[in-house]
């Protein structure tokens, strides 16, 4: 008994050492080169007064900047029960194909790739099976089925790599900590085969981890006994891209909130929450050419609602601007990126339980978010205009 109790013990520290992340000891040289956007940004919408009526509220868009929106319209004349989506151009605000249902659990995210071809969710009632939509037709155009070989793994759709790629993810429970083993796809949704995959001891949340604008690295970021590092991985191969510190071990232990590529590739910007009483925390930006933090601007609480950056689920606390000079945090307060000053608010600043405003601004070229006007039943998206510097 005594053998075998050996043995099992042997077996879950190899699988424990294996589904970590490397440690820091034995550290790889960050390999990480700017990854630009393949899609050009929309520079300004032709009708800033036009606007679109919704059904209901739901909208969705990618996560890097991007002139596509996905969203469950009111369609004159059409019994639209259940929950519906359509994809639209920003410029316009013309739809790019028909409406469509894709159904999904509760709670489970859509996603929408930067060049709104396709939409994401994880099968309603399955698994490890992810359904992808051709955005222009309306059809199903791929059912992935996710997995590492092994019975009973759920799976998730994580972020679009690029054109025509899919990184998705699966591990065992339906609510996995943080540092579970999760195994890692990448799928060209033009074949719908399997290009690379990996295993790693961290689960994707838009929080840590993010994918360059053009779709070929993995940054995730892994607080580690007093280690605060920046793992990647090269999405093209599965292979790591390296590791870098971007916090030293003796700063102040805080919580990522957000992990986000400048438009050129060249920069990240991370949220970190210290949630002191002086000081509620930092934005730390990361020269990815570097490879090290270059700058760090406080957050204090000139926005008293500023906690909602970690409440927000399958959105990151900050966007960049399109031409990559600011940012828009928790989807209100503008900084500059390179003094970390307050130059404006856009609307009033949100309530605790308000995610779903933060959630629905997006810019629309350098003066414009989208913004979801509600009166009752009646719904709207429509332009809002980027208030001037401060």
């Amino acid at each position: 008994m005594r053998t075998w109790s050996l043995c099992v013990w042997l077996i879950a520290l190899f699988t424990a050492a294996i589904a970590r992340p490397e440690s820091s000891g034995g550290q790889k040289t960050w390999a990480v080169k700017p990854d630009p956007a393949n899609e050009l940004v929309l520079d300004k919408p032709i009708d800033p007064v036009r606007f679109l009526k919704l059904r209901a509220g739901r909208v969705v868009t990618p996560s890097s900047s991007s002139r596509f929106i996905a969203l469950d319209p009111e369609i004159a004349g059409q019994k639209m029960a259940g929950e519906w989506w359509q994809v639209y151009d920003l410029k316009n605000l013309k739809a790019l194909g028909p409406a469509f249902t894709a159904p999904a659990n509760l709670g489970n995210p859509h996603l929408l790739s930067p060049d709104g071809a396709y939409l994401a969710n994880r099968t309603k009632d399955q698994h490890g099976v992810i359904d992808v939509w051709d955005c222009k037709t309306g059809k199903l155009a791929r059912h992935l089925e996710v997995t590492d070989g092994s019975e009973n793994r759920y799976g998730f759709p994580a972020e679009f790599a690029g054109p025509n790629r899919l990184l998705t993810m699966c591990h065992p429970m339906l609510f996995a900590p943080a540092e579970t083993s999760t195994h890692y796809q990448v799928w060209d949704l033009a074949t719908g085969k399997e290009t690379c995959h990996f295993d790693v001891g961290l689960v994707w949340c838009c929080k840590w981890a993010s994918i360059s604008p053009g779709g070929r690295y993995l940054v995730m970021e892994l607080t580690e006994r007093r280690s605060y590092r920046l793992l990647a991985w090269d999405l093209t191969t599965g292979q790591s891209a390296g590791e870098a510190e971007f916090q030293g071990k003796d700063e102040p232990w805080g919580q990522a909130c957000a992990v986000v590529f400048s438009p050129d590739g060249k920069q990240l910007a991370i949220v970190w929450r210290l949630g002191r009483k002086d000081i509620w925390g930092r934005v730390f930006l990361f020269d990815v050419v570097q490879g090290r933090q270059v700058a760090s601007y406080p957050l204090d609480y000139t926005m008293k609602s500023i906690g909602l950056g970690l409440d927000l689920g399958d959105r990151p606390a900050l966007q960049w601007t399109p031409r990559g000079d600011g940012w828009l945090l928790v989807g209100h307060l503008l900084m500059d990126a390179r003094t970390g000053a307050v130059t404006g608010r856009i609307g009033t600043e949100p309530k605790s339980g308000a995610v779903w405003t933060v959630q629905r601004r997006c810019f629309v070229g350098p003066n414009y978010v989208t913004e979801v006007a509600e009166n009752g039943f009646d719904r709207k998206l429509l332009y809002a205009a980027v208030p001037a510097r401060e």
